[in-house]
């Protein structure tokens, strides 16, 4: 069957949401992380941290009504039009399978970045190029400034957080690749020396368990102060399940996840057996 332009154009649009909501997500994992573990920010930082989670909020809200309603009204009635079978979630499915086969991750950000490198070759002059020498002889040159976390942007946060924690778990005999396609619901693999430990990790801002991990041999990994937890999924519900009123929760039975801004006690005592100090 050949696609018209318009399913192709509604796919993309798609794609662009669904990428709005990853950032967004991103961004606001790292603000919670930041305020979480670094409990002296407040003031304007704390300030400007607060409206930064605000605003990303409202933009994953906002981008998540624009991709219902495309699914469900712009999709549904080209795939009708079409006289495509199947639903357009079943479709979508189809089409992430195809993607991850492909080794593509959002088919909008690879058009967006496809028509910045021929920007960049039609226009050369708008990269900016720097002297090799030039750097070195700059005794104040911003490579070696610390930086400014509040600085960065989502992305450069996510990998802010994951190489501050890959630094503890080095010190733990652990070699860390970063996933950039959720893979098997992984953010990062671990993998220590013995090379008999093969750790598929997924980075939080705090104590969490999710029921959409649940089943899938999966870590759980989020930062404190003074170093990381790093704890097996599946036994942490269990253990919550078994010591504690959660699963009565709405959130557990009816979102599927739960978790603590803060470590009490108990859940304290819990992890401390899987707490790699820095």
């Amino acid at each position: 069957m050949t696609l018209s332009e318009n399913f192709k154009k509604i796919i993309l649009e798609i794609e662009r949401e669904i990428n709005t909501i990853e950032w967004a997500d991103a961004t606001i994992q790292s603000v919670l992380w930041s305020l979480e573990v670094n409990k002296e920010i407040k003031g304007d930082d704390k300030n400007w941290m607060v409206n930064d989670l605000r605003q990303n909020l409202n933009k994953k809200e906002k981008a998540l009504a624009t991709l219902n309603y495309l699914k469900q009204e712009k999709l549904q009635k080209e795939m009708k039009r079409l006289k495509m079978e199947g639903t357009p979630d079943e479709y979508l499915e189809v089409l992430e399978k195809t993607k991850k086969r492909a080794g593509v991750y959002n088919l909008w950000k690879q058009k967006k970045d496809k028509e910045t490198l021929r920007d960049i070759k039609k226009n050369p002059h708008k990269i900016i190029k720097l002297k090799t020498d030039d750097v070195f002889e700059r005794k104040n040159t911003q490579m070696y400034n610390k930086i400014n976390y509040k600085d960065l942007n989502p992305k450069q946060q996510e990998n802010y957080n994951f190489h501050k924690i890959s630094a503890v778990l080095a010190d733990y005999g652990f070699t860390t690749i970063k996933l950039y396609d959720d893979w098997k619901n992984a953010d990062f693999i671990a993998q220590h020396k013995d090379q008999k430990i093969f750790l598929k990790v997924q980075l939080k801002s705090r104590f969490s368990i999710d029921k959409k991990y649940m089943n899938k041999d999966m870590y759980i990994c989020f930062q404190v102060k003074d170093g990381v937890y790093l704890y097996p999924h599946d036994e942490a519900v269990q253990f919550v399940l078994n010591n504690s009123k959660v699963g009565e929760t709405k959130s557990w039975k009816k979102e599927g996840i739960y978790n603590w801004p803060t470590l009490t006690k108990k859940y304290e005592d819990y992890l401390k057996s899987y707490k790699l100090k820095k």
